[in-house]
């Protein structure tokens, strides 16, 4: 396991726990905040469960998985036939979820507190919270939201990790899905086999 792969799962990790337990809203954007709270209490579910399916199904219900799946090929966007699309999306829900799974076995949350909700980029909404963990130790993670019909759906996470700084959830993603398509060939191959990879 690289250090990427480690990377992306303490932001998977921290996505999880940050969602577990929502303190009341005291930021100015309710809306955001109580999108925030529901996907608290899916993934509160998922987490007792700790089944791969169950966290797959919280990513399907609020994720932008169409969003971060683009954004994680990057340049490599124009070797996806349309007609992979479906497949190639089941398989990054598939990737981030096997993570949740995995990390939610070892990290526990106390608390997690709302502290504001702002605006982001274009119509993007960034939410600020406070995790506490069982042991004491404390992580700033920011979600940021992306308008979708009435409601959001989520397109980043950022967790603050001491001496690093914010570690982006999707940019660690694109890391390693890149790496290994230049890998093997940067080419249409490269990404046949990155779908094939993430379906397995």
């Amino acid at each position: 396991m690289n250090r990427r792969t480690l990377a992306l799962g303490t932001a998977l990790t921290a996505f999880m726990m940050a969602t577990t337990l929502i303190a009341p809203p005291v930021a100015a954007d309710q809306a955001a905040v109580k999108f925030t709270k529901k996907v608290a209490n899916d993934l509160l579910a998922a987490n007792r469960s700790g089944t791969i399916t169950s966290f797959a199904r919280v990513l399907r219900r609020h994720a932008d998985i169409p969003g971060i799946s683009k954004y994680s090929l990057g340049k490599y966007q124009r070797f996806l036939r349309s007609s992979q699309n479906k497949r190639y999306y089941n398989g990054v829900t598939a990737f981030m979820a096997r993570y949740f799974a995995d990390q939610t076995r070892e990290y526990r949350v106390a608390k997690a507190q709302v502290l504001d909700a702002k605006k982001a980029k274009g119509s993007d909404i960034a939410v600020n919270t406070l995790v506490t963990l069982r042991t004491g130790n404390k992580y700033t993670v920011q979600f940021l939201l992306r308008p979708a019909g009435k409601s959001f759906k989520v397109a980043d996470v950022k967790v603050s990790v001491p001496i690093v700084g914010f570690v982006s959830l999707t940019y660690q993603q694109r890391g390693i899905f890149q790496k290994f398509l230049v890998k093997k060939g940067g080419d249409q191959r490269a990404v046949n086999q990155l779908v094939e990879t993430l379906n397995r």
